[in-house]
């Protein structure tokens, strides 16, 4: 069959073309790399974190000169960091294999066929199958399903439902109360309302997150931003200066900038210059200034109207 010729030259040509491993082990096709097209690539590619989770994750994967098949397996399912922190369920966070997978595929190097799994997220820590280049043979079980916490199922069925952002905030703020003990549940409702400026629920699950495990920098960055919506600019201070910047994503150095810049302008307005400062030097790097226009201020314009230090 066509599908069978094409396999049979993809796996041919990765066969042939084998050489020792010389650089990082993970190929981002979410990333430009050339310095010449880097300019077509999305602002907000470069803001998530998306592609910096998945190469702190790559950077974890122990080196070799050559890779099986098992280790392709291994590094798919790759979740922890170096400190042991996972990220499947870490605030914004992403594994290699995350809720979008719903397909996982591995080319032989051997030239016999694929290695499968599908599901309806994660699909890589589903069940993995040897299908053969042969197709009059049966696919064999080449690797067990690995578990997945029932509550990361259920936040990833919410994410990849077809339904209006309104909806799924709802379905989110039932699992949050179902789930009142986990502390990244609660952010995630915070998250979403925060992006749909429905700051009727964002200041309390932003606290709720925040008091259940504080050593987590985006909750402490979402608590400091819902402080300053409550009008404690003072307390927002204390919490957005304690995070350590490199521990969050380019968007993130933002929302903290913001919320500092406006919480320190009637109180030292050097400070406040400071921040302003890091932030235009961020949206230069980036070259997002288009961008943050567009998509960022108008998230802010609501709170820092409204809102007066006491």
């Amino acid at each position: 069959t066509l599908l069978q010729e094409n396999l049979s030259l993809i796996t041919h040509t990765i066969r042939h073309s084998t050489r020792k491993m010389d650089g990082s082990i993970l190929w981002n096709f979410n990333h430009i790399y050339d310095s010449k097209l880097r300019k077509q690539q999305r602002a907000q590619v470069d803001l998530d974190g998306w592609n910096s989770d998945r190469e702190t994750l790559a950077r974890c994967f122990p080196v070799k000169a050559h890779y099986d098949v098992k280790d392709a397996v291994e590094f798919l399912r790759t979740r922890k960091t170096e400190k042991g922190t996972d990220y499947t369920w870490y605030g914004t966070k992403t594994a290699i294999c995350n809720h979008c997978g719903l397909q996982t595929i591995i080319f032989d190097p051997k030239n016999d066929g694929i290695y499968l799994a599908n599901g309806t997220s994660y699909a890589a820590c589903q069940e993995i199958y040897h299908i053969h280049d042969d197709f009059s043979l049966q696919p064999e079980p080449f690797a067990k399903a690995v578990s997945i916490d029932p509550i990361i199922k259920e936040a990833a069925k919410i994410k990849n439902m077809i339904v209006d952002k309104e909806k799924k905030l709802k379905l989110f703020v039932n699992l949050a109360k179902r789930y009142q003990r986990d502390a990244n549940v609660q952010f995630l409702v915070a998250y979403q309302s925060f992006l749909q400026s429905r700051w009727d629920l964002f200041a309390e699950y932003a606290a709720k997150a925040y008091l259940k495990q504080s050593f987590v920098p985006e909750y402490k960055l979402f608590a400091g931003i819902a402080a300053f919506q409550q009008h404690q600019s003072r307390k927002a201070i204390k919490l957005l200066e304690s995070i350590n910047p490199t521990e969050l994503t380019p968007i993130q150095k933002i929302y903290r900038l913001i919320i500092l810049e406006k919480a320190w302008g009637p109180l030292e307005k050097n400070k406040a210059l400071r921040y302003r400062n890091q932030k235009v030097n961020i949206l230069k790097k980036y070259e997002m200034t288009p961008y943050y226009r567009k998509n960022i201020r108008p998230l802010f314009t609501k709170i820092i109207s409204k809102t007066k230090d006491k």
